[in-house]
């Protein structure tokens, strides 16, 4: 069975694009790839053309450009981040030949073959999110992550999803326990798995092997996500980490 890849990218995430789409091509089995999707929230004329060159890149004008910053947590940030669940609904409504379709976000990278993880008789997959990589003390208490998610059929259950998981979105407080800012898209994703996974039928991924963070990279990692920290604050710092070197020297020749 083939399979799409999803993602958001705007001009500031211009190197997280590259590794993105690099890796996909150099680690993935193609044959099973039947569209990369890129939805554009502010990508340069160069850096589209330099994308559009790669194999099964498509490119998706999103209606919404912002700016080319990395800041964290920043309105551009969150307007990209904030929109890939409503983006997603719209690839996947807009397939001519609808194709089970993985959600990743821009800053990961591929390191080996993953959909056969998937099981596609779901109607959805979604990333069960691990202490692993994170500190005893970190704050976040949502049981999934927004990192990866794969829309497997196309029924009323799934559009339900979606559809429930961009209104908690919005709902989520700006205010809360984080002090200046409150994560919202993993929260909103939690609550709608809570509330739908009943009527829904839903797997599960965990977060280590298809979104994983941590500082050592465990054999059972498929993609790695290069999560900013305190350590690494700018995308020039989480692209050279020492976990993702290797393929920023084996990508940015």
């Amino acid at each position: 069975m083939k399979y799409n890849i999803f993602t958001v990218l705007n001009e500031g995430y211009e190197k997280f694009g590259i590794l993105f789409v690099s890796s996909i091509i150099d680690r993935l089995d193609l044959d099973l790839i039947g569209s990369i999707f890129l939805y554009d929230t502010g990508l340069s004329e160069k850096t589209k053309q330099k994308l559009e060159g790669f194999d099964k890149v498509v490119i998706v004008n999103s209606g919404i450009v912002t700016e080319a910053t990395d800041v964290l947590h920043s309105e551009t940030w969150e307007k990209n981040v904030y929109s890939k669940a409503k983006f997603l609904k719209h690839c996947v409504q807009n397939q001519e030949n609808f194709l089970p379709t993985v959600m990743v976000d821009a800053d990961c990278i591929f390191v080996k073959e993953f959909f056969h993880l998937i099981d596609t008789e779901s109607d959805i997959t979604a990333c069960k999110r691990s202490q692993r990589g994170r500190g005893e003390d970190h704050q976040a208490t949502s049981t999934h992550i927004g990192s990866f998610f794969s829309v497997n059929r196309l029924n009323d259950s799934t559009f339900k999803f979606l559809d429930t998981w961009i209104a908690k979105i919005d709902e989520v407080s700006d205010i809360g326990h984080m002090g200046t800012y409150t994560p919202k898209e993993s929260p909103a994703l939690s609550v709608a798995y809570e509330e739908l996974g009943k009527e829904t039928k839903v797997s599960d991924l965990p977060e280590p092997v298809v979104a994983n963070i941590e500082y050592l990279t465990p054999d059972e990692a498929c993609i790695l996500h290069l999560k900013s920290d305190f350590r690494f604050k700018t995308v020039e710092s989480r692209v050279n980490q020492s976990r993702s070197s290797f393929y920023a020297k084996r990508y940015f020749l």
